[in-house]
């Protein structure tokens, strides 16, 4: 009964925590990416300012929305949650080989909002020389892992969520690239798929 509880407890804020966090990752790059431009203009630094409120201020919103949120659960099931842990391991192996190339200020959008102080560079060695958006990726893989584990529908549903909203960043993200490196990245992308890796480099 102890161990019931305990792991209904667990599941329940994995739950919590992917419904508080991942619609305000997303809309923090959808402040970020088509905005770009206007960021420069006026200062990066008002970009993160932004982005980060839009965050908070979503986070907020899914707390106090948790109770109607998180009624639907679908119990502690040991396939699911051994399916979760798997999940959770390929998404940490994507991540260990794409922390090797990815700095932190990339990750966080120095390069789209500020280029001359932080210029980009095209990553294309490594895991980017089988898929060319390991971080999303890694995201979706490791939030399907996380909403098996909790197996509440809120979190599915943030899972979903999260693929559509990937679906939509890309071609803005693939965009701002080209601009940026013009044919060099028409080439890479003929040669490297986006989100399903290929087996040789």
């Amino acid at each position: 009964m102890i161990k019931t509880s305990l792991f209904h407890t667990a599941r329940y804020w994995i739950a919590l925590c992917l419904l508080l966090w991942t619609p305000g990752a997303f809309f923090y790059w959808f402040i970020i990416h088509p905005l770009a431009g206007f960021w420069r203009r006026i200062g990066y630094g008002w970009g993160f300012l932004a982005g980060f409120g839009v965050m908070i201020a979503t986070a907020v919103m899914m707390a106090f929305m948790r109770t109607q949120l998180l009624a639907i659960e679908f119990g502690t099931n040991p396939a699911v949650i051994l399916a979760g842990c798997a999940a959770i391991v390929i998404a940490f192996v994507i991540r260990r080989r794409r922390g090797k190339l990815l700095s932190f200020r990339t990750l966080m959008g120095f390069p789209e909002l500020a280029p001359q102080k932080y210029p980009p560079k095209l990553l294309t060695e490594g895991i980017y020389g089988r898929i060319r958006h390991p971080r999303y990726a890694e995201v979706l893989v490791g939030l399907l892992g996380y909403a098996l584990l909790s197996n509440y529908l809120a979190a599915y549903a943030a899972v979903l969520f999260a693929a559509a909203m990937i679906s939509i960043l890309i071609p803005i993200e693939e965009r701002e690239l080209r601009i940026r490196f013009g044919a060099e990245y028409d080439e890479y992308c003929r040669h490297v798929p986006a989100l399903i890796p290929r087996l040789r480099t």
